[in-house]
């Protein structure tokens, strides 16, 4: 798992916040949270990921960006990495509102600054954070879509990935995959097959 679907998963765990999270010097916020905070705050994004928005906040200002934030009802947390301790802290934290926005870019193509992050000093730890923070929710009471969306995560993106295909929908565990042709449908469910036993 790449950093970039770690983030995606964070998400997933603080669906009700907007993530921001240590990247070299910035902390950032990608996908729907960086539509967010580009409405909310005029930050400039990027992207990060093909159709994928990413937006920074420089780790020197994220107090007068948290300041801001406050003023609206949107929640957050800011997680950074703790060299010492070799594992992902929270900052900031604050329950809030979910976005209204479901918009994962601001309907832009790939940049010419497009690269892959090649941050492996804490993508350990953010796993690990991760596991962790998905342990405590599964002790508590969640509502089980979320749970299909963390545990379900990989096929979806295999199907849409690798698979290429165009129309695709899950609800829970139950999924909908439309193709064109039979030998569409015949090579969707082999490769389903090898992926579920």
């Amino acid at each position: 798992m790449n950093f970039i679907e770690m983030v995606q998963r964070l998400q997933l765990v603080y669906d009700y916040q907007i993530v921001l999270i240590s990247c070299g010097a910035f902390y950032i916020a990608i996908g729907t949270d960086a539509v967010v905070l580009n409405s909310l705050l005029g930050l400039n994004t990027t992207c990060v990921k093909h159709e994928i928005c990413k937006v920074g906040v420089p780790k020197n200002s994220i107090k007068k960006y948290i300041e801001k934030l406050d003023e609206t009802s949107y929640g957050y947390i800011v997680l950074d990495y703790n060299k010492d301790k070799k594992e992902i802290v929270k900052l900031y934290e604050k329950q809030g509102n979910h976005s209204k926005i479901n918009d994962f870019n601001k309907g832009c193509s790939i940049c010419e600054n497009y690269g892959k992050y090649k941050i492996t000093e804490y993508e350990e730890s953010l796993q690990n954070f991760l596991k962790k923070r998905t342990r405590l929710r599964n002790s508590e009471t969640t509502h089980p879509r979320c749970f299909g969306n963390i545990y379900l995560h990989e096929v979806d993106s295999f199907i849409k990935h690798k698979l290429h295909i165009k129309y695709y929908a899950r609800y829970l565990d139950d999924s909908v995959l439309i193709v064109q042709s039979k030998k569409g449908s015949k090579k969707s469910i082999k490769a389903n097959n090898k992926i579920f036993r």
